[in-house]
């Protein structure tokens, strides 16, 4: 698979003047929001929500939270042939690379992210140079995007030169596929609910002064009565009939169910934009259920993010192999999302798996950890396997007892346990060191024993001091060993 000769393609000739961008509203009348949510064009939606995100701080900082948890993430790039993988190396290190996921992210918000794609020559390769194209310059007919030039509509489907990363959060037309549009909904009614207040703060933040007085008779008698007025107002002086009385008149909304409303939008907001229970400006106390929810949502974005993110990425990767190779090789571009806790959970099944002497490849343990290099220590892969299979055969109760018939199967019952990959060495030394007699006693009892409980509460009464501790390693692991090693004998008679 030797490099061929590139030749990068012609520059695009794509002018985006700022002419061509569409407007962005001064004022949003409810009328105009209703009309563009009924509209085809992306445009009429575009300019409103860019008039949201300039006011709402909700809006843009959620997300960006989403924005951010995307394009931080390491990716992984790996190809069958060593050439190919050094040039896509040296691809995503590039200078902007990330900044380019950045921009990309912002398909989370609008269902898409439009680049102009031109390629540049370094070192006889080609590499692609992309430019974010503003929503601003973006509309759609028929459910396809353009950008309108004068009299000239220019759709993004039919130009090599330009590249787009779809990111749809719903099924349906092109423009319902954007959270943006489900964040206009809920933004209009709190701009219409901050409008009205504002309203009503302008008309009645200083309240009306209301006099009553029986000393008018003629209308000279009603000037003089509203220049004291006035001079009340203005200078807090005044002069009037003794029997006069004054009253202020004021409105009688309530100020904490608006902001209840503006709080309740504030986290339909949120809800929408990261799907997450426990909102950021949330007042309701949380629960260790909802936080685990909360994790779990938050988590199951980022990798639906990441994978629809490193697909269109693919796309864009293999472009640049068949510019540069004349037969590309097959390759992979992942953005990693594993959490420490997912590689602990893993760690724990290859863990249980090696203490019953299944082998599990170097190779599996490098793709699913994403570390290259791995090496298998002797005192793990040449232990004392023989003497550990049968220690483990013979306390393997859970296994079908076919010699005895009319006996009941006997389990040794106990629950889960947690054991990392690093406490294998050192559960291996403790049984080491532990004494042949120790070791002879522990299975004695483990075999009258019918449950975990009475095995344990006989070993406790059996050993004394530190002998506990070697006692109960010895029980802990042979357990731990002999149910699964009878759950997969079991499964291969056919009966798991």
């Amino acid at each position: 698979m030797n490099p061929k000769t590139p030749k990068p393609p012609k520059l695009s000739n794509l002018d985006l003047n700022p002419r061509y961008k569409n407007a962005i509203p001064a004022v949003v009348p409810y009328e105009r929001i209703k009309g563009a949510l009924q509209s085809d064009n992306i445009a009429d939606l575009l300019g409103i929500y860019a008039h949201f995100l300039r006011f709402d701080a909700q809006i843009s900082s959620e997300f960006q939270k989403r924005r951010i948890s995307l394009s931080r993430l390491p990716f992984m790039v790996e190809s069958e042939d060593k050439t190919q993988q050094a040039f896509l190396e040296k691809l995503c290190a590039q200078a902007h690379f990330r900044r380019f996921l950045f921009d990309a992210s912002s398909a989370i918000a609008y269902g898409f992210a439009p680049f102009i794609l031109n390629w540049d020559l370094k070192d006889n390769q080609v590499f692609p140079s992309l430019s974010y194209i503003s929503t601003k310059f973006i509309s759609s007919k028929e459910d396809r995007l353009y950008i309108s030039m004068g009299s000239n509509q220019v759709f993004l489907d039919e130009r090599e030169d330009i590249w787009v990363h779809f990111h749809p959060t719903d099924s349906g037309e092109l423009i319902y596929q954007g959270l943006f549009y489900k964040v206009i909904s809920i933004a209009s009614l709190k701009y219409i609910a901050l409008s009205k207040y504002m309203n009503y703060l302008d008309s009645l933040s200083i309240p009306p002064l209301v006099v009553k007085t029986e000393d008018i008779s003629n209308e000279q008698d009603i000037e003089k009565m509203m220049e004291m007025l006035f001079n009340l107002r203005s200078n807090s002086v005044g002069i009037f009939d003794k029997n006069s009385v004054f009253e202020l008149l004021n409105g009688n909304v309530d100020k904490g169910t608006f902001l209840e409303f503006i709080q309740y939008c504030d986290e339909a907001i949120s809800k929408v934009i990261t799907g997450q229970v426990l909102a950021g400006n949330s007042t309701q106390n949380g629960t260790q259920a909802l936080g685990n929810i909360h994790d779990k949502i938050r988590k199951n974005t980022e990798e639906y993010d990441a994978a629809l993110l490193s697909e269109s990425i693919k796309g864009l990767l293999d472009k640049a192999l068949k510019l540069n190779f004349s037969t590309p090789a097959p390759f992979s571009f992942e953005m990693d999302t594993n959490t420490e806790t997912d590689e602990n959970e893993q760690m724990e099944v290859f863990v249980k798996l090696k203490q019953i002497g299944v082998d599990v490849p170097i190779e599996h343990l490098e793709q699913t950890f994403k570390i290259k290099g791995l090496k298998r220590f002797e005192s793990l892969s040449d232990g004392d396997g023989g003497d550990y299979d049968n220690r483990s055969q013979s306390l393997a109760y859970n296994a079908r007892d076919d010699k005895k018939e009319g006996t009941l199967e006997k389990t040794l019952k106990t629950y889960a346990l947690d054991k990392p990959l690093s406490d294998l060495e050192v559960s291996d030394k403790a049984l080491q060191a532990s004494t042949e007699d120790t070791r002879s006693k522990v299975l004695e009892i483990v075999e009258k024993s019918e449950s975990f409980e009475s095995a344990y509460n006989e070993i406790l009464r059996a050993f004394k001091g530190v002998m506990i501790g070697v006692a109960e390693d010895v029980l802990f692991e042979l357990i731990g060993n002999a149910a699964l090693k009878g759950e997969l004998e079991g499964s291969e008679g056919g009966e798991y």
